[in-house]
This record gives C-alpha cells, structure tokens and sequence, in this order.
C-alpha cells in the first residue's frame, strides 16, 4: 500500500542520514584529537578506526572492519564522500527497502575492508604497490560509497553524471573510475585506498545483479 511503502521510506531515510551523521560524528572525535594533541584519544582512534592487515589477522580487531568506514581525519575526504553519499544514496532510498539500503552501504563497506585487509593474497607480487599494502591502514567511506556509486551507473546505466561541472555519460563514468583504480592500485604513487575502492565497487555491481534477479527494488 501507499502507506506502506511511504513508511518503508521514512525507515530508509532514518539510516541514510543516520550514516551522515555517524561520519561526522567520528571527524568530530578525530579532530578533537589533534587540536587538543590528545595523543590519548589519537591513539584510540587509530586503533579503533582504522584497518589494516596486521591489526586485523594479528591484533584480531575485527571490529574495524566496520568503524573503518565510518572515519575520516581530514575534513576534504569527509566532504567528498558525503557528497558522494547524498548524490547517490538519494536514488538508492527511493529504490531499495531499509534492509537492501543498508545491505548496499555496509555490505560495500564490509567487501571493500575485506579486499584491503587481504590485498595481498591476491595483488600478483610484481606489482610494485603490493608491499605499500601489506602494512598500510585504512580509513574513509570511500567502499561503501563506491558501492552506491557502482550500484546506480548498473541501474541508471543511461543517465549522466556531473564529475566537477563535466556532464559524463554514467557508464564511461563507471569504467573511467574503475580504470583509475585499477592504475593506481598497480603503481601505488597516492595514499587513495585504491584496493578497497574495487572491493566497493565490485560489491555494488554484484549487489545490483542480485537486487536485479530477486525483484527486491521497491516500486
């Protein structure tokens, strides 16, 4: 029913911006680190809020498979990702139920902390990034957002998208961000998460197969 369906929205909703608000709320714990230089506070954070291979598969904190991809420490990654989130999260609401959004986003976030943590049982070892990744620890919403990402070019496949103020056709979109992370993920000469950006990515092509042969889009 009309009713139904309107309250199934409202359920959306509440996780969509309750994500927004989780994001900002760990930027606020780690800003408050540094400017007060609490080395207290900043030593929970990295340890609590970042991923990584050893502190996974040695240390056992699994539970930063998750947190991870609640945290920012800099304000332009935070920002960029919400606005990525609110751009493409908007079309996933009105789409998917409360359960299957949030399938998408954390499912995406999960695959993506998963993909970094053990890169390096699959990178080929003569890629010259593969031991950056070993060690490296991770943070940002940026696997779970390129799920939503991924997820809307496979449903929208003709609609455009705006990359700055250039309108780009959603699916040369789609293929020019996972070229770019496919380069960098090789050559390693940044500190983007390139890895964990295909994990996303992937999990949001493979969850749009699944919604799209289940019939569990909301119409």
């Amino acid at each position: 029913s009309y009713r139904g369906v309107g309250n199934q929205y409202n359920k959306t909703k509440t996780i969509y911006y309750g994500i927004i608000v989780a994001n900002i709320g760990v930027f606020v714990a780690w800003q408050k680190a540094a400017n007060d230089n609490d080395w207290s506070l900043m030593r929970y954070m990295s340890n609590n809020f970042t991923v990584s291979r050893t502190g996974v598969t040695l240390q056992h904190k699994y539970h930063t498979l998750v947190t991870s991809f609640f945290s920012h420490a800099d304000f332009n990654h935070l920002l960029f990702n919400m606005i990525a989130f609110a751009t493409f999260g908007s079309s996933a609401i009105q789409c998917l139920t409360p359960g299957r959004f949030a399938m998408l986003y954390f499912g995406g976030g999960l695959f993506a902390s998963l993909s970094h943590v053990y890169a390096s049982s699959f990178i080929p070892h003569h890629w010259p990034n593969r031991r950056k990744l070993l060690n490296s620890p991770a943070l940002g919403a940026s696997g779970a957002v390129n799920a939503l990402v991924m997820w809307n070019i496979c449903t929208f496949p003709r609609s455009t998208i705006f990359i700055f103020i250039f309108p780009v056709p959603a699916v040369v979109a789609g293929l020019g961000f996972v070229t770019w992370d496919f380069y960098n993920a090789y050559v390693g000469q940044t500190n983007v998460g390139s890895i964990a950006h295909l994990g996303g990515a992937f999990y949001g092509a493979a969850f749009y197969a699944w919604t799209r042969r289940s019939g569990s889009l909301r119409r």
